[in-house]
């Protein structure tokens, strides 16, 4: 760096001495400093920029630059094309008289050499011009469309054009300086492209043609109008101007001073050898020889072109030395304007001159013809075409110099690929308005002062033909005259011809500063580039002689002024050239780009939408594969353990199994299941068992007089078996030789019990369609029990007539006990059900028809009191002699019981027996008539057969109306009091249909007995009785669902006589201020979830926002919106949010810090409990702004590829080859972005899929793999933005910290992962529980609610499941309870059954945690309400015994709370008995009731229902008898149904009236705690108190 600081510091010194350098620096020194910079740089020192590359357009001096807004709008003024058309069509071949055809292509040349204004913005920005009505480019439209001719705007400085005072200002892509980049290149890259590096040439060919451009140079591509086909650009002969293949004479040109340059080399290496000088090297020839070609160039320019468009001598424009404080900026007025005046002096065809004489070939080239072609037609010529071309082009005249311009340029000037015609005067009145060039005040000089554009009109030779076509065009406001129409119709004052004075002044004044400005200028003596002898010698070499040396031409054949047609036609001069005489133009072509991305872009997104569904399906196929190999598994273990017990027990069992097949039953579809057959002769029935001898189903086959089979021989081996009652039985064998020996053994089976079987064949398709399976049964069954209640309760809209079409099917229908007991929720083997069958089955059938369950409905729905106590009594009655034995009712106690599923032994009923006996005053009696069974049962409740029925399954939907009764009174003696009947309920079981102090049932009938023959009409004319009934009630009860008589501990509540007393009509309150209070509440609940969920989406709408404003409006120079409309915004948009939202999510699962951050003050803000909740709330949200995303991305790429490659100017870090196309295939998939991103989607739509509750659930170690994707995911983040096409990636920005803060948190589980914990104890509990115990690490601190995630070492250490602690902290042992539930539960209970059945070791656990969760704040409130469901109870467990060890311990000060309820939702407590036992020593501790416990069995019947009244008799006797349930051994009352969370939170408001805020947590099933969630919401919104809920789901 230091010695460029001292080269820069001694050319500056150099430049200030001036001539006085001359003997401060050695010659070598000198001539280094001294080379000419290829891009222009350090040409002035004080301005080292100035002329360079890349510089601005200047405002025009002459005059203001004028905008239609200011900064950038192009000024409005009339259509282009219809000035082009009026004022410059004409015929071509009217000849100058001044100038030769090579006059205007040099200055085309000369243009390309100072000027560079054709590359267009980027963005694009295109004017669109309405040729609609155009012929020539309308020729083929189709009616009503519109066609627009593009042109682009120039490139410009994005830093302008953005506000007024600072309009837009273009930019110029070549150096100003005459420098010879025309030749040479506008770098020294470009330059090396085009040297050989020997000898100081240009790299030609051997026909003296430059080489092919095979190191790819950023040359023009326009579709020659030949083929309408882009080329390779490797194709194209490397040149020095991007733009010299625009044209054959172009193209000559730059031939020309190639070869002139190779001239001067071998030259100057000749002179050396001649001169016996050392050789020079080839740097040192090709400096000379381009400093020379340079110096040619620029005397040429000056001192032969410019004189003589300004009809002047070289002396009138003569040198007068360096100018240092002269800018070398191209004016806007020259750049816009002036440089394309020669336009008008251009033919229309290139004359081809021949190699001897002065004639003209006959295979002259048509202009329009030759756009982008003129290699081809230069190098397919036997001769040296280019040179035929320049001297052709001196001998013919151009076109006159007026305002007419040849139909090749007007009509026929090239275009991209989409309009491959367009009309290039047009495009140059455009290109003025886009340079804000506008008719003003001109100041040319102090005689030419032009004030308005009045005086400068009238300053100009106009016709008055011309003013008046103006004046029409211009609708007669003439200060809108396109500058550029101005310049063409201009005349010379002096000699009335072209140009006119403002071109010449304006020509003259540009190319003298770039002049004067330029260091290196040739005669600039200061530079000593030169000595004065080479100086006249360069000014004394014309263009002839450049043509004479480079193309080897006697000068004999050209004139000695090359530009002028007086001279020329000394020499040789053609005629014009007319276009009639030349090849027609080919006609306009467009291009669609989209063209051949149709099945990419489809394809593609056909794939991304069938992706998912791949997905799924490989996913449940992969599932179905796994659960049939753990079945197998299964049943291989299972086999093996029956067949040890089989080889245990000895041959006595032998006959079992020999009277047993296997075989599989088809249920109906394609489903099959594994089944045993086995025939029992004792009681001639047909069981059909598991494969693990459980019971599936019976057949009795006595009732069949003639069992019809209908068998397949044939593959699938089939045989259906005909049940007429029942559904059909369906099985498969293995073999026919199976199914032969079923069908035989069957047959002798049936023969010996003097029965007769039918067997027919069959074919599989005939016995599937004729076999009546389960599923089609049930359509029956719902079909019959839809029309018995229809007829039971008039209801027509039940009526169904689907699987049975007429009143005689239905009348005749016949169910059996199993569908009996089914329609009763009930198994078949049930006492209770068998009592109440046989009670039914009037002509012992052993079926049931219509009239028999239409007669018990009845009876049990709208029958008296009365009446349901003969059916019950009739029902325990069992040997039928009018008396019920003391030991009848012990039987029928105990099946209740056992249906309840009770845990205590039922030895412990006769006590409670007897206790009703007493209670009813029948403790002498033995046997029991009808009056005393009736005192048996109503001894407690005189209303208690009023209010039950059965509770019928399918009834729930059925519609009827009751009486509705309200109780009135005290509390020690209620009456119940008919309603008015428009309060009565419609729907009859609704949950809220039975409450606490409002009975809605009536009774029916008379009291009548019914027999098997009454009527219907008889049954339905029973009246009820409407006389008030009395109610005592025995205790303080509490309202439930579906449970009137649910009681509640007195502890609960202490008032009871406030809960039966006016309960009927709500408390009135105002709607909008309970919906007010209830937003507040919930405000309050969930404050912290709603800040930090609106802090997330505050930022991500934030960053979305932001990016999309920017990309849509603030970013407008970038050029992304403008190519890709609003997609872009949209897209980047979300992909800001996908950055942020992909990132959040590492620290939602960092377990570690989460169970850190809960115990700081941070947990009172933010809920750190919550993270699971939230990891999947900013999941769905990376999701869908990944799906905004990809879908705005597709609609880029649709507008992409739409579009020109040159098009995407701004990926910058992107290259298209000028004949390229952008097509969707290769973008997407052999680009980094495209690539990365297809694999983003993909990995995202697996990780996706398998993250759902249903995989998790099902394939959770599938789960667990796919979603250590997140690594990859985020590697493919990383990677797919690198390429920075539109903004530098801010992914990592959002990412670092993230990252950083997960991998310590891993690291930390990674270290306790690494513990092996040796399970202490195992036991497998009913329900599929089982029960973990296991050493407690050392350092393992925990509060009681927290969980853990395990792995097994028998079942991967990869896999990581997370249970929550049933251990309190102060034990030295850690509990899981882990319900079978999944692949993952299921295989550890086996493992550690068959551990234990094989005396083998249990295996080893690795823990991860522990991890905090919201159910360890219970101690945090005064109140706590504890709401477990099923397995959920876990983190209860650990509560309650925490909480009871405080007590014992008397640590009860250090917590807050000071009461506890414990409500327990369970299906069957026998699942949980473990908890009993804790729930035991809760109440054994808990001498002040600190802990209220309420037990609810779900899986029963409704509160009204007969049973359920019953059980609750013998529960109250039972609790009276013992003081503890009967069903659980506990204090706690057990209630039937489902909790009412409403009501009970309501008296838990009422018993606790200074208690704002009370907890209530509950982990269950998504169902359950939506329940607890709406009942606190309500509750908070009618009551003083605040619910805050906090619950676990799994």
């Amino acid at each position: 760096m230091f010695p460029l600081v001292i080269a820069y510091l001694m050319l500056v010194n150099h430049f200030i001495q001036g001539q006085n350098v001359h003997g401060s620096l050695p010659p070598d020194a000198l001539s280094h400093l001294q080379m000419r910079h290829f891009e222009g740089f350090f040409n002035n020192p004080s301005h080292p920029e100035w002329g360079s590359i890349g510089q601005l357009i200047t405002d025009s001096q002459y005059g203001p630059v004028y905008y239609s807004d200011g900064t950038k709008m192009l000024a409005g003024g009339p259509n282009p094309r219809q000035i082009t058309n009026k004022l410059m069509r004409g015929p071509s071949g009217q000849g100058s008289d001044v100038f030769t055809a090579l006059f205007p292509f040099f200055g085309q040349l000369l243009m390309r050499e100072i000027l560079d204004i054709d590359e267009a913005s980027c963005p694009r920005e295109i004017y669109g011009v309405d040729v609609s009505d155009d012929p020539i480019f309308a020729a083929n439209k189709s009616k009503e469309e519109m066609i627009l001719m593009p042109v682009y705007r120039t490139k410009y400085d994005k830093g302008t054009g953005k506000y007024a005072g600072n309009p837009r200002k273009q930019v110029n892509s070549a150096t100003s300086w005459i420098d010879g980049s025309f030749i040479y290149g506008p770098s020294e890259v470009w330059t090396d492209a085009l040297r050989l590096f020997k000898g100081g040439l240009l790299n030609m060919t051997d026909r003296d043609l430059p080489s092919l451009n095979w190191r790819g140079l950023p040359l023009d591509n326009y579709p020659p109008p030949r083929t309408h086909k882009r080329v390779p650009p490797a194709s194209f002969w490397a040149v020095g101007d991007r733009r010299a293949h625009e044209n054959p004479a172009l193209l000559s040109l730059s031939i020309m001073f190639m070869r002139y340059h190779n001239a001067l080399a071998q030259e100057y290496a000749a002179e050396a050898v001649s001169a016996g000088s050392p050789e020079p090297t080839d740097k040192e020839l090709f400096r000379r020889a381009r400093t020379q070609t340079i110096a040619v160039l620029q005397s040429i320019i000056l001192y032969e072109w410019m004189p003589f468009i300004l009809n002047k001598t070289s002396s009138e424009v003569a040198y007068n030395g360096y100018q240092p404080s002269v800018a070398p900026q191209i004016d806007s007025l020259f750049a816009a304007v002036i440089s394309k005046w020669s336009m008008t002096l251009i033919p229309p065809g290139i004359p081809i001159r021949s190699e001897t004489g002065c004639g003209m070939s006959a295979d002259s080239i048509r202009l329009c013809e030759s756009w982008f072609d003129g290699q081809k037609l230069i190098n397919d010529s036997d001769t040296d075409r280019s040179r035929d071309i320049i001297l052709g082009l001196a001998a013919l005249p151009a076109e006159k110099e007026d305002h007419i311009i040849v139909e090749d340029l007007l009509d026929y000037h090239y275009g991209p690929l989409h309009f491959s015609r367009t009309d290039a005067a047009a495009e140059q009145i455009i290109r003025g308005r886009d340079f804000g060039v506008k008719v003003g005040k001109l100041y040319l000089d102090k005689d030419h002062i032009y004030e308005n554009h009045t005086e400068l009109l009238n300053s100009l030779n106009f016709t008055s033909e011309q003013q008046a076509l103006l004046e029409e065009l211009y609708e007669g406001d003439l200060s809108k005259v396109d500058l550029f129409v101005i310049a063409l119709m201009d005349k010379d004052n002096e000699s009335g011809t072209a140009p006119g004075y403002l071109v010449k002044k304006v020509i003259e004044q540009q190319l003298t500063r770039l002049r004067d400005a330029d260091y290196f200028w040739f005669e600039n003596k200061v530079n000593r580039l030169f000595t004065d002898d080479e100086i006249d010698q360069i000014k004394s070499t014309k263009l002839s002689d450049v043509i004479s040396k480079a193309f080897k031409v006697d000068k004999v054949r050209l004139a000695a002024d090359v530009f002028s047609v007086e001279k020329a036609r000394e020499v040789c001069l053609f005629p014009p050239l007319n276009s009639s005489n030349l090849p027609p133009c080919s006609s306009m072509k467009t291009y669609d780009y989209f063209a051949g991305n149709e099945a990419a872009f489809i394809i593609s997104w056909i794939f991304v939408g069938l992706f998912p569904l791949a997905v799924i399906g490989m996913g449940y196929a992969g599932y179905t594969f796994s659960e049939h190999r753990r079945k197998k598994g299964q049943m291989l273990y299972k086999a093996s353990l029956n067949a040890s017990a089989s080889s245990r027990k000895g041959p006595a069992n032998s006959r079992e199994m020999l009277d047993s097949f296997s075989a599989s039953e088809w249920v109906g579809e394609d489903e099959l299941k594994e089944v045993r057959i086995r025939l029992d002769d004792a009681k001639y029935v047909l069981y059909v068992q598991t494969v693990e001898g459980l019971p599936l189903r019976s057949a009795n086959l006595s009732v069949y007089e003639v069992l019809t089979l209908h068998v397949c021989p044939k593959s699938p081996f089939t045989v259906l078996i005909q049940l007429p009652k029942s559904y059909d039985l369906v099985l498969r064998f293995s073999s026919h030789d199976h199914l032969q020996k079923f069908c035989s053994k069957l047959n002798t089976y049936v023969y010996d019990n003097g029965k007769l079987m039918v067997r027919q064949p069959a074919s599989w398709k005939s016995i599937s369609k004729k076999a009546v399976t389960k599923s089609r049964r049930k359509e029956n069954l719902n079909s019959f029990f839809r029309n018995v209640f229809a007829q039971a309760f008039h209801n027509s809209d039940m009526r169904s007539s689907d699987a049975m079409s007429t009143n005689r099917e239905i009348v005749e229908f016949e169910i059996s006990k199993e569908e009996f007991a089914d329609s009763l929720g009930m198994k078949a083997n049930s006492k209770f059900v068998e009592l109440m069958f046989n009670v039914a089955d009037k002509q012992k059938r052993g079926f049931l028809r219509f009239r028999e369950i239409l007669e018990l409905v009845i009876i049990m729905s709208k029958g008296s009191p009365d009446r349901k106590l003969e059916l019950l009594f009739d029902m325990f009655d069992f040997s039928g002699n009018g008396k019920i034995a003391r030991n009848e009712i012990t039987q029928v106690v105990r099946s209740l019981v056992d249906l309840a599923g009770s845990s205590q032994p039922t030895s412990d009923l006769e006590p409670i027996v007897t206790e009703m006996y007493t209670c009813a005053g029948l403790s002498d009696k033995d046997a029991l008539d009808f009056d005393d069974f009736k005192r048996l049962l109503t001894s407690k409740d005189e209303n208690f057969m009023l209010k039950v029925g059965v509770d019928w399954k399918g009834l729930k939907k059925t519609a009827t109306k009751r009486p509705k009764l309200r109780a009135i009174g005290n509390a020690n003696r209620l009456t119940l009091e008919k309603l008015p009947d428009d309060s009565i309920d419609n729907v009859l079981h609704s949950k809220d249909s039975v409450r606490r102090g409002s009975y809605q049932r009536s009774e029916l009938g008379n009291g009548n007995g019914m027999t098997p023959t009454v009527s219907v009409e008889d049954l339905q004319s029973v009246l009820s009785e409407d006389s008030a009934v009395t109610a005592t009630p025995t205790h303080t009860r509490i309202g439930f669902y579906d449970t009137p008589e649910s009681t509640i501990d007195r502890k609960l509540v202490h008032k009871p006589s406030s809960l039966f007393l006016k309960r009927v009509e709500p408390p009135k309150f105002d709607p909008k201020t309970a919906r007010v209070k209830a937003f507040i509440h919930y405000i309050e609940n969930r404050k912290r979830e709603i800040a930090v969920l609106f802090f997330f989406y505050a930022v991500c709408i934030g960053l979305f926002v932001e990016r999309f404003v920017f990309y849509l409006y603030a970013n407008e120079h970038n050029g992304v919106r403008q190519t890709l409309n609003a997609g872009v915004a949209f897209a980047r948009g979300a992909a800001e949010v996908c950055s942020f939202s992909f990132s959040i999510l590492l620290i939602t699962m960092c377990y570690n810090m989460v169970r850190y951050m809960r115990e700081t003050v941070l947990n009172l803000y933010i809920p750190f409990d919550k993270n699971i909740v939230f990891h999947k709330i900013v999941a769905w949200t990376a999701v869908a702004f990944t799906a905004v995303h990809v879908v705005a991305y597709g609609f880029n790429y649709y507008f992409l590829v739409s579009g020109p490659a040159d098009h995407a100017c701004f990926f910058d870090t992107t290259f298209y080859p000028s004949d390229g196309f952008i097509r969707v295939g290769p973008t997407l998939y052999t680009t980094l972005p495209g690539i990365t991103g297809v694999l983003l989607i993909l990995t995202l739509i697996v990780m996706f899929i398998f993250a759902s509750q249903t995989a998790r659930r099902y394939m959770h170690n599938t789960f667990w793999i796919v979603h250590k994707l997140f690594i990859f995911l985020y590697m493919l983040m990383a990677i797919h933005g690198l390429l920075w096409l539109t903004q530098k990636p801010n992914f990592f920005y959002h990412f670092i910290g993230p990252c950083v803060l997960f991998v310590i948190d891993k690291v930390l589980s990674v270290t306790r992962r690494k513990m092996k914990l040796k399970i202490i104890q195992a036991d497998l509990l009913p329900s599929n529980v089982t029960r973990v115990m296991f050493k407690r690490p050392a350092n393992f601190e925990y509060k009681s609610g927290m969980w853990v995630r395990i792995a097994c070492d028998a079942l991967g250490l990869n896999e990581y499941h997370p249970f929550t602690l049933t251990s309190c902290p102060h034990e030295d042992f850690l509990s899981l309870h882990i319900r079978g539930v999944g692949p993952w539960t299921m295989n550890l209970r086996s493992v550690i059954e068959s551990s234990q059945k094989k005396e083998r070791a249990l295996p080893n656990i690795f823990v991860d945690g522990p991890f905090g969760s919201g159910q360890q704040d219970w101690y945090n409130f005064e109140v706590s309400v504890l709401v477990g469901a099923g397995i959920g109870v876990t983190p209860y467990a650990s509560i309650l015994k925490d909480f009871v060890h405080m007590m014992r311990t008397k640590n009860r000060f250090k917590i807050k709370c000071q009461k506890v309820y414990f409500i327990w939702s369970t299906s069957n407590q026998r699942s949980f008995e473990w908890l009993i036992d804790i729930l035991k020593q809760v109440e054994e501790v808990d001498i002040n009731s600190t802990v209220s416990t309420n037990i609810f069995i779900t899986q029963f019947f409704q509160g009204f229902d007969l049973r359920t009244s019953m059980l609750y008799v013998f529960e109250e006797h039972a609790k009276k008898l013992g003081g503890c349930s009967l069903f659980t051994g506990l204090k706690a009352t057990t209630n039937f149904g489902r909790p009412n969370f409403l009501e009970i939170f309501h008296k838990i408001s009422e018993e606790h009236l200074r208690v704002k805020n009370i907890g209530v947590f509950s982990c269950g099933p998504p169902g359950m705690t939506k329940g607890v969630e709406e009942a606190c919401i309500k509750s908070s919104a009618t009551t003083h108190s605040q619910f805050q809920h906090h619950y676990e789901n799994f």
